[in-house]
């Protein structure tokens, strides 16, 4: 009942919930939107991993981000009618609830704690992209993306920052190379770095975060400083 924005809600709101929402169960590769789509309704994660992708007119692909379980996908365009802006492609075996578009716009006016939930889910997002946004205009270094993106997979499980012993979800170094916009060689090279450090361990493609406050140092050091430093 913790797990998402939508688990914590009162008992008569959440029952309603249950009546409207259809789960299934699908497997790695399947596409719950395609970006440039009309939205059908939200898609809850119950259970596995979505990739969210963007691709622009020449055929690039750019992975914005993995989402896991307790999360709602499509709730912008949901919400305001607009097209899907990115795809959402599941990453492993997920069990996924589906709401259609007009039943989760109403269930929405009729319970003021989802509504309050949708609130907060939007605001969230829109500070992640403002942080995404910030990383790529102050040009930092590869170092202190990969850094960025380790510390937000191990806050998704821990309380703090300065408690964070997570680990990686164990996606190829192409993806992660994919996600902060560097090569498959510079994240290797980058990871085993840090492992030299005691920062974080490696065991195949599972990092496992040892020193979180050091990583936080890295996420925040601008390119120029780093290079002085090195």
């Amino acid at each position: 009942r913790s797990a998402g924005y939508f688990c914590d809600l009162s008992l008569v709101s959440l029952q309603r919930f249950d009546d409207i929402r259809r789960s299934h169960g699908y497997g790695p590769g399947h596409k719950l939107f395609m970006q440039g789509q009309k939205p059908r309704g939200v898609f809850m994660i119950c259970e596995g991993r979505v990739k969210l992708t963007m691709s622009s007119p020449e055929g690039k692909t750019l992975i914005l981000r993995v989402v896991r379980a307790g999360e709602l996908l499509g709730l912008g365009c949901t919400v305001s009618g607009a097209r899907h802006e990115f795809t959402a492609e599941t990453l492993d075996h997920c069990r996924i609830s589906f709401v259609e578009r007009e039943e989760f716009r109403q269930f929405v006016r009729r319970h003021n704690d989802a509504c309050a939930r949708v609130i907060q889910q939007l605001a969230e997002k829109c500070t992640a992209t403002r942080e995404r946004v910030r990383s790529l205009a102050f040009s930092r270094s590869a170092e202190s993306r990969l850094a960025r993106i380790l510390l937000d997979w191990s806050t998704s499980e821990t309380e703090t920052e300065s408690d964070a012993r997570s680990v990686m979800p164990p996606l190829s170094y192409s993806t992660v190379a994919e996600m902060i916009g560097t090569s498959r060689e510079t994240v290797t090279r980058l990871l085993k770095k840090l492992q030299r450090r005691k920062v974080v361990e490696v065991i195949g493609h599972h990092v496992t975060i040892r020193d979180a406050s050091a990583l936080k140092v890295l996420a925040s050091m601008p390119s120029s400083t780093k290079a002085a430093a090195s």
